[in-house]
C-alpha cells in the first residue's frame, strides 16, 4: 500500500508530523506488530539522489528522531537539519523533499507498507 501527503514547511523549522500504518483491512498496526521501521529523506528528482540528515533507510522504530507508541501512532520530530535545503539547489523558491517511511510487520505472514510525504519547502534565502 502507499499514500503520498503533501505538507508545507518552512526552510530550518522543526516540527512534528504525525502517521499511522493501516493493514490490508484498514486496521491500525500497533507497535506490538512492527518488526522494523525505516526512512529515506532526499530530494525530488536529484540524481543521483541527495539524502538529507542521513537518512537513507535509516532505522527509526522508536530512533533516531521518531517515537512510536503502542497504538502504532508515529510521531516523526523533524530536525532542523531534516529541512535544510542544500546549497546547490539555493536558487529555488521551493525545494521538495521526499521522505519514505518503509515498515515491516512481524508475524506468520508479515507485510511491507510505505508511506511516502512530499515536504514542499520555502526556501529562507532570497532567490535570485
Amino acid at each position: 500500500m502507499s499514500d503520498i501527503e503533501k505538507y508545507i514547511v518552512h526552510e530550518k523549522e522543526a516540527r512534528f508530523y504525525d502517521l499511522t500504518f493501516t493493514d490490508q483491512t484498514g486496521t491500525q498496526i500497533p507497535l506490538a506488530s512492527m518488526s522494523a521501521l525505516d526512512l529515506t529523506l532526499f530530494i525530488k528528482d536529484s540524481s543521483p539522489l541527495v539524502y538529507i540528515n542521513s537518512r537513507n533507510a535509516q532505522n527509526v522504530l522508536n530512533a533516531n528522531n521518531v517515537t512510536v507508541v503502542s497504538n502504532g501512532t508515529v510521531t516523526w520530530a523533524i530536525q532542523v537539519a531534516d529541512l535544510t535545503i542544500p546549497i546547490a539547489n539555493a536558487g529555488f523558491e521551493v525545494v521538495v523533499f521526499v521522505a519514505i517511511f518503509h515498515l515491516t510487520t512481524t508475524g506468520g505472514s508479515p507485510i511491507q507498507v510505505r508511506k511516502e510525504i512530499h515536504l514542499y519547502i520555502d526556501n529562507l534565502e532570497p532567490v535570485t
